[in-house]
């Protein structure tokens, strides 16, 4: 959870974890706050996405009170309260719910279903599929009014003011944990007796001097970022080398992210209209970076998440190892991994990069001079890879793009994949049994199927951008003994294609009778 909050904040943003009021909740809300949240969210068991089954608004967690109440005394007693902003989601309605909130210890308060209820919403329960009120779907059915949800929400901002007033406060902040101000009614509709004493006590909130927190640390990206303007914006050049071979250590978490999303955003909302040799238009007026226009050079044994959302025009090279993660998220460039030196040929005997590299990639290039950890482009979703051996699940889940192994292989390849194809160097014939069978299909690149030759460029191109970027001798060995190697190689593609695409394949996945219902 930490790792995936310092990724969040590449984007210069708060990050908000939304919890479940259920039993525990101040031990994790605790963690959360540890890891580095900016926001923590409570949300109860009322309202609700309209979207969701029944039995997901009825019976999913409890009072966000009570959560609310157990967060803010948990982060009290833990001298973390100062640390975050605590939001309550509880089906607020009233300025007196927004009180009560703030008494039981909150500083922020959503509004959800009332506030759709102000722009005409009818709770039909409906959002996905054909919204009457034309909210979500159908928007030419949409006749509510902005400016009633604002007086809405100005109306509970006067009234919570005179509710603040008839407590002696001038303002929320001074409501905050003031639990001693609840009362319990004895209400003759209710059903036994409900100690919440503990809901209602007073935690005197520890503070701590000079505290050290879990924050996010881009320092690289920050001085990489000043070059890169110089070079490409101030002075006009078309590229830009950045790193020196900086050594890298396991606190390296997420080198290169931030300044992929800066990238983005410097040349799509900044420099618009501003014309650099670097800079490239695509049809819809998206600004890109040429390929090679960055080139980031490191080396040493990088943290979690090396190259994470890697943006058009970054080349990141490393010699050295990375741990989990690498690549996530990219969408484009290109990302290299090349062998320090020493090692084996043999499986697991020189694994460079950690598990699920890729993972959730839409574009860009990776190559890996030696092996990776398992789950390896787990939800690709259009990136191309070439790495030297994998672990088990490799391509789970995968929904696009390629990938070429030319090394050792664990269990479940392939599972669950939906898209793309997947090219393994087998000349011992052991991926039949690690395969997933029920996911993908397995043929020769050599075969006589109409796929085949299409495939077979596929591998050898692939193996040429590999020795390109790595000079890996298996590679270069590869390709110097093409005519037999070939052979050798499988290609995987995912039965769903087929069950998309080839109309016998869909007949038989579905009867006609659920054909029809869907139509």
């Amino acid at each position: 959870l930490a790792q995936l909050i310092h990724d969040c904040k590449a984007a210069r943003v708060r990050v908000i974890v939304k919890l479940v009021s259920s039993e525990g909740i101040g031990t994790i809300a605790v963690g959360v706050a540890k890891a580095g949240a900016d926001v923590i969210n409570v949300a109860g068991n009322t309202g609700g996405t309209g979207a969701a089954a029944v039995t997901s608004l009825k019976y999913a967690g409890r009072s966000a009170e009570i959560g609310v109440a157990e967060v803010h005394q948990a982060l009290c007693a833990n001298g973390l309260r100062q640390k975050v902003l605590l939001r309550c989601s509880g089906a607020h309605q009233t300025a007196s719910d927004v009180v009560k909130s703030a008494l039981l210890g909150a500083d922020s308060f959503e509004f959800g279903t009332t506030a759709l209820m102000m722009l005409k919403c009818v709770m039909a329960k409906n959002c996905n599929v054909k919204c009457p009120a034309g909210l979500t779907t159908n928007p030419e059915l949409f006749d509510g009014d902005p400016r009633a949800m604002a007086q809405y929400l100005l109306n509970i901002a006067h009234e919570t003011r005179e509710v603040l007033a008839e407590l002696g406060m001038s303002s929320l902040r001074e409501a905050r944990g003031r639990s001693d101000l609840l009362q319990l009614l004895d209400h003759p509709s209710s059903v036994g007796q409900l100690d919440l004493r503990a809901m209602l006590a007073v935690v005197e909130e520890v503070v701590i001097g000079d505290p050290v927190y879990l924050e996010k640390d881009y320092t690289l990206d920050d001085g990489w970022l000043v070059q890169l303007r110089a070079a490409l914006v101030e002075q006009g050049e078309a590229t830009v080398e950045l790193g020196d071979d900086v050594h890298l250590s396991n606190r390296n978490k997420s080198v290169g992210a931030q300044l992929a999303v800066d990238i983005e955003r410097m040349l799509n909302h900044e420099l618009v209209d501003v014309e650099l040799p670097a800079v490239l238009r695509d049809e819809r007026g998206r600004g890109y970076l040429r390929d090679g226009s960055v080139r980031i050079s490191t080396s040493g044994s990088a943290g979690l998440s090396y190259g994470a959302f890697c943006n058009d025009g970054m080349t990141l090279v490393h010699t050295g190892t990375a741990n989990d993660g690498v690549g996530k998220g990219a969408n484009g460039g290109s990302i290299v991994v090349r062998s320090p030196g020493g090692g084996s040929t043999r499986h697991g005997g020189n694994v460079l990069i950690g598990n699920f590299a890729l993972f959730g990639a839409t574009g860009g290039r990776t190559f890996v001079e030696g092996q990776a950890g398992d789950r390896f482009a787990v939800r690709n979703s259009g990136a191309t890879a070439v790495v030297e051996g994998v672990g088990d699940f490799a391509c789970e889940y995968m929904t696009n793009g390629a990938v070429l192994n030319l090394g050792g292989f664990g269990k479940g390849v392939g599972n669950g994949m939906s898209g793309g194809f997947v090219y393994q160097y087998d000349p011992e014939g052991r991926l039949p049994g690690k395969a997933s069978a029920d996911s993908i299909l397995l043929g020769s690149i050599t075969g006589d199927d109409e796929h085949a030759a299409l495939h077979r460029q596929a591998v050898h191109v692939l193996l040429g951008w590999h020795l390109e970027a790595t000079g890996s001798a298996k590679a270069a060995w590869l390709l110097e003994n093409w005519e037999t190697e070939q052979h050798h190689f499988v290609y995987g593609m995912p039965r769903a294609l087929l069950q998309y695409q080839d109309s016998d394949e869909i007949l038989k996945a579905k009867p006609r009778k659920d054909l029809a219902d869907e139509l």
